[in-house]
């Protein structure tokens, strides 16, 4: 497809002073355009003067033809405006063809000092892509390891040229070091005169698996298209064998009777025959991808599997292997006991543990007694110790198909006795009620924790009158219970 170039040249001139000659024209302009054929466009050469001048002439020429304002007749496509200081040219294409393709000049001339300004401009006739061609014309194309393939995209007929661009999964492979791209080549498709073009642009596929069935397409995109064209080709890429093993379980239990190994192999074309050695001796038995171990088997045997396979590409066999070591669980052991903490009421504490065993234990700390967890993890920390943290802790390293090893750590917390207790309680004349005194002592226990009367009367320690006092006691704190029964309007 052509393009139609516009010319537009304007006469610069200058007056004559002592010191210095002044432009004559400050402005020459005109502008490209791009139309579909039959549509119909202008060209406008405008020229600003900066004086007015009559001795100006102004030249058109466009790819069938010229006209010149000193010239006796106009035709009917071009007008010459004159406007004070502005001149101007009109070029009128009433229906463009690929014959009006190409370049326009425009050129004013001063005739006194005979000096010129010469602009061009182009028009261009869009012509879309015709069509998009991969050399070789196959399905597929085959690359072996060592030796590239060329595949050549050939966008046809465009005006302006189709731009081409290579792509595999959607993917610019431009700075792609697997692939090689040649510049495009530009041709003419009919000859020098017709401005529509051939774009050709050859890529060089070097290799690699990944790109094992995947499709290499050249999209070819010119302005004229309102889409693009593709063209695509399968890449057949032949590479050796690549292994890796699959256990199942990935680690044997004395209740085990059978381990899986699988041989998973990634080749084109796949191969054709495995063998297995298990301990480091043969396995005559096992000619596929999978080999099957009976237990029981001890730990301390030589446990090791390895797989060999190969194929075969253009008659060269390529061999590859894997191996591993069959894995065996180990119930969870202690590795870090966790130690007793006597902390300051009010200042930091932290508990750790640690266990090993396979898999990896999962390590929790619990209250004794609690079923709640304080923390997953080997370590339980506290920032502000209160009398409530005292106690006992449970630090519990799990395993599945194991019963759980625990191991404990107390916690003891010392300061000031501080009293909690209920001030309020609501009860009605004949009925009991009972109120709660307790008293965190920490390590140190308080020495002693009564009852009194409002009379200020001291309650012993169980049934008095009609009062009942009893102690609980645990780490770190004593409760105090007081039951008053048959309750009087001189008790409230």
């Amino acid at each position: 497809m052509l393009l139609l170039l516009l010319l537009c040249s304007s006469v610069r001139t200058a007056l004559a002073s002592t010191i210095a000659m002044e432009e004559v024209f400050s402005r020459v302009s005109l502008d490209a355009h791009e139309v579909a054929p039959g549509s119909r466009t202008v060209f406008r050469c405008l020229v600003s003067l900066q004086v007015p001048l009559s001795e100006l002439d102004f030249t058109m020429k466009w790819p069938s033809g010229m006209w010149s304002a000193s010239m006796p007749t106009q035709p009917s496509n071009v007008h010459y405006v004159l406007n004070g200081t502005v001149r101007e040219l009109r070029k009128s294409v009433e229906s463009a063809t690929l014959a009006d393709d190409g370049e326009y000049l425009c050129q004013a001339t001063n005739l006194v000092h005979y000096r010129s300004v010469t602009r061009t401009a182009r028009l261009t006739v869009l012509m879309p892509t015709q069509s998009v061609h991969l050399t070789p014309d196959t399905a597929e194309v085959t690359v072996t390891p060592g030796t590239p393939v060329t595949v050549t995209c050939l966008a046809s007929d465009a005006n302006p040229p189709a731009e081409v661009t290579w792509m595999v999964g959607g993917r610019s492979v431009h700075l792609d070091p697997r692939f090689l791209i040649s510049d495009p080549v530009l041709s003419p498709t009919r000859g020098l005169s017709d401005p529509r073009r051939d774009t050709r642009s050859t890529v060089t596929v070097t290799g690699g698996r990944e790109l094992d069935r995947e499709s290499l397409t050249c999209r070819a995109k010119s302005r004229a298209d309102p889409s693009p064209l593709h063209a695509a080709i399968s890449l057949n890429v032949l590479y050796e064998p690549h292994l890796s093993l699959s256990v199942t379980p990935d680690l044997i239990h004395d209740s085990d009777q059978t381990v899986t190994v699988r041989c998973l192999a990634h080749a084109n074309p796949l191969p054709t025959a495995f063998a297995w050695t298990l301990g480091g001796q043969p396995v005559s038995t096992a000619t596929g991808s999978t080999l099957l171990v009976t237990l029981p088997r001890s730990p301390t045997q030589d446990n090791s599997v390895e797989c060999e396979a190969h194929n075969e590409i253009e008659g060269v066999k390529r061999f590859a292997s894997a191996s591993t070591v069959l894995q065996f669980a180990e119930a969870p052991r202690m590795t870090r006991w966790p130690a007793d903490v006597t902390v300051r009421l009010g200042e930091p504490f932290q508990l750790s543990c640690d266990a090993t065993g396979r898999p990896e234990p999962e390590v929790s700390w619990s209250r004794l007694g609690h079923s709640e967890r304080l923390s997953n993890g080997p370590l339980y920390a506290v920032q502000t110790a209160g009398y409530s943290h005292a106690g006992d802790y449970l630090c519990t390293a799990s395993s599945p198909r194991f019963d759980p090893v625990t191991a404990t750590a107390t916690v003891k917390v010392y300061g000031e006795p501080v009293v909690i207790l209920e001030r309020e309680r609501t009860g009605r004349v004949g009925s009991q009620i009972t109120f709660d005194c307790t008293v965190h002592a920490g390590v140190v226990p308080p020495s002693s924790v009564h009852w009194h009367t409002a009379g200020n009367v001291q309650l012993p320690e169980g049934t008095f009158q009609k009062y009942l006092v009893e102690r609980k006691e645990s780490v770190g704190f004593v409760s105090l219970l007081l039951t008053i029964s048959q309750l009087t309007e001189a008790d409230f």
